[in-house]
């Protein structure tokens, strides 16, 4: 399997010229349009709620010489055929929270691929860096010293009166000043926007249509598989629960009384101390000397003496495991099941996360939780692994693909470092993992390659502590990869002089007040190490290798469903197998790179790979005929790094994931 030159080259004819030929000038340069539109208000005016209807729509158009026309339209969706026109007349469309706008934009015949956006939201959440401050345009406005929306409807909107019912003359003014205020907030911020900035905000927006689209495809639960699991936890739940009263005898364990003075009484568990004193809670009647702890994470950290000690802590441990895959996500699959037909629906936060990667919320409905009825959602991103064989494909004939960045994060840390030791081992296909459990091992803590997996990566993210042969591994993991280990520290100095890190993308994270310890590490260090890797990972190179993918696609029987921080999940016909693993790839190894050297100017240093399952649920791979369980490919490259061909490098074995047969 092998991806072409001569292949890719025709793929970017279906690219747009805003993606293949990337220019985020255009925002300080093209004409454009500023929209604001006015909505039912079922689910927020969610435009995926069928019910939903537009209210009004307001636009100004802005042409290249600075010439104002202003618009405004009271009819639905399917009257708005000279607001498209207008849109395809300019360069880029201005919103606030553009998402939104895009979806009923779709509704009134906007194709989402042709169009490129600035939001504004997005604007601020990027000039912020990690900086958390209110992103609404009342909020942003009021910073900037322009001005606040019109108080009175806006204040009737937050009241839950659906604006189709407010006098249309108050409509027209409340919306015509958002545009107003949308307008001047792009105005202002593109004078604080340098051009670092300004890229990264270009891509981040660029995939707002995308997520726009997404979000209308949804995913589809298995239904059976979703009963099982829900019905295999209760009974776990419920021996396990058994056994504990065994175990305690008549003692309520929800109690955190009686829980406390049945493990620190009754089983003599020693309580936790730091500084040589014990570690309690506030005091209250029962304890006046404080509240022993009883949290699950106290708990597990005891050191258990006995056989009976260590039984509870087991017991305990899988308790609360359990009892959370029912409350986060099986009593809520099940409703889903039940109540749509098993379509799971979320939206994707562009704006939320300190690193720039996405976070999603799930569609609130009505769950029965005993006897009480509760609204409940769930994430689409921050599941258990074991969750995701729940999803299958949409229907007959038809298959799940995930494509993920291979060790993308450890990739990532090679190439902002500029780590040789890194870059050899993607290279020579060194077994990280493998390398973890030998040094272990060797330290004198027997462990299995699955067992170190956990530990691997803990010192590239400033990970110190734990037994000591950990530790005698995370001073062998910094030895060996010294690049990324003194580019940390190099952060962790601008970060002491200037209060912030600057990264070669662009983007900035603060870090104010951060101070060198007397012991010579650093103040806020575990986040100085983490932010940029998560976000050169998950904000720049996914997301980059998404938007590519989205639009490839636009004439397959593919849908993107989901995105996992490191992954792409799709939901294909199985005519298209073999199309989606070449885009796939293409998208991630090949568009990728070129994008991030156009836009940013950044060449990777490490060799970045992808790996490709395609099965009838998530995250289980099928025998196909063109593709093993999973294909993991990686650039070959030459000496001048340039070469584009890319051979699948290791196929999976789909019973044991420790053994590789290379091709």
């Amino acid at each position: 399997m092998m991806i072409r030159q001569q292949k890719t080259t025709q793929e970017k004819k279906l690219l747009p010229d805003f993606l293949s030929s990337p220019d985020p000038s255009v925002y300080r340069k093209g004409s454009y349009l500023v929209v604001d539109v006015e909505t039912t208000n079922l689910k927020k005016g969610d435009a995926l709620e069928k019910d939903n209807r537009l209210v009004l729509v307001v636009w100004v158009k802005v042409d290249k010489d600075g010439k104002v026309t202003g618009k405004y339209s009271f009819k639905g969706e399917t009257a708005q055929a000279a607001l498209i026109e207008d849109i395809a007349s300019v360069g880029f469309v201005v919103a606030q929270n553009a998402k939104f706008d895009l979806q009923w934009l779709a509704r009134c015949g906007l194709d989402l691929r042709s169009v490129l956006v600035y939001d504004t939201q997005v604007a601020e959440y990027v000039l912020l860096g990690n900086r958390k401050k209110p992103l609404d345009l009342s909020s942003i406005a009021t910073r900037y010293g322009i001005g606040a929306k019109d108080s009175l409807v806006s204040k009737l909107i937050k009241a839950g009166i659906c604006p189709s019912t407010i006098p249309r003359e108050w409509l027209l003014k409340y919306c015509q000043k958002d545009v107003s205020l949308t307008l001047q907030v792009f105005k202002h911020q593109l004078g604080l926007l340098d051009d670092s900035k300004l890229n990264v905000l270009y891509t981040r927006c660029l995939l707002t249509p995308c997520f726009a689209s997404i979000e209308a495809n949804g995913a589809t639960l298995d239904k059976d598989r979703v009963d099982a699991a829900k019905r295999e936890a209760e009974e776990r739940l419920a021996d396990i629960e058994s056994e504990l009263s065994e175990l305690a005898g008549d003692i309520n364990l929800n109690s955190p009384q009686q829980l406390a003075r049945w493990l620190y009484g009754d089983l003599r568990f020693k309580e936790l101390r730091k500084y040589g004193r014990v570690v309690r809670n506030k005091a209250n009647k029962a304890f006046p000397d404080g509240q022993p702890l009883t949290d699950i994470d106290t708990i597990l950290s005891l050191k258990a003496t006995n056989k009976k000690q260590r039984r509870v802590q087991e017991l305990l441990a899988e308790q609360s495991k359990v009892s959370s895959k029912l409350t986060k996500n099986l009593n809520f699959f099940k409703a889903v099941c039940d109540q749509q037909d098993g379509r799971f629906e979320y939206r994707f936060n562009q704006t939320v996360t300190v690193t720039h990667r996405t976070s999603s919320s799930g569609k609130k409905i009505e769950v029965m939780v005993g006897k009480k009825i509760k609204e409940m959602s769930a994430q689409g991103q921050n599941f258990p692994r074991e969750m995701k064989p729940l999803f299958m494909a949409s229907g007959d004939g038809r298959l799940i693909g995930e494509n993920d960045g291979s060790q993308i994060e450890f990739r990532t840390a090679g190439h902002l470092g500029r780590d040789e030791a890194i870059r050899r081992d993607v290279i020579n296909d060194e077994d990280i993992h493998q390398t973890t459990a030998d040094k272990l091992t060797e330290a004198g803590e027997p462990t299995t390659r699955q067992e170190a997996k956990a530990s691997t990566f803990r010192p590239l993210f400033a990970g110190r502590s734990g037994s000591p042969a950990v530790i005698e591994y995370c001073d062998f993991f910094r030895e060996k990869y010294s690049g990324i280990s003194s580019a940390q520290e190099a952060w962790a100095a601008q970060a002491v002089r200037e209060g912030k890190v600057d990264t070669e993308w662009g983007m900035t994270f603060y870090f104010p007040g951060t101070r060198v310890r007397p012991d010579g590490s650093y103040t806020n260090f575990t986040n100085i190490c983490n932010y940029p890797i998560q976000s050169f990972a998950s904000a720049e190179f996914v997301l980059i290798a998404l938007c590519h993918f989205w639009h490839l696609t636009r004439d397959l029987d593919i849908k993107i469903i989901n995105t996992i921080h490191d992954s792409i999940i799709s939901d294909l016909s199985e005519d298209v197998v073999e199309d989606y693993i070449h885009i796939s790839t293409a998208s991630m190894l090949v568009h990728t790179p070129e994008y991030l050297k156009k836009v940013y100017g950044v060449e990777l240093f490490v060799p970045f790979g992808c790996g490709i399952k395609v099965g009838t649920h998530w995250n289980e791979p099928s025998p196909l005929p063109i593709v093993e369980q999973v294909c993991n490919l990686v650039p070959r490259y030459k000496d001048n790094n340039t070469e584009v061909q890319f051979d699948m490098h290791r196929t999976y074995n789909n019973n044991d994931d420790s053994r590789y047969s290379k091709r």
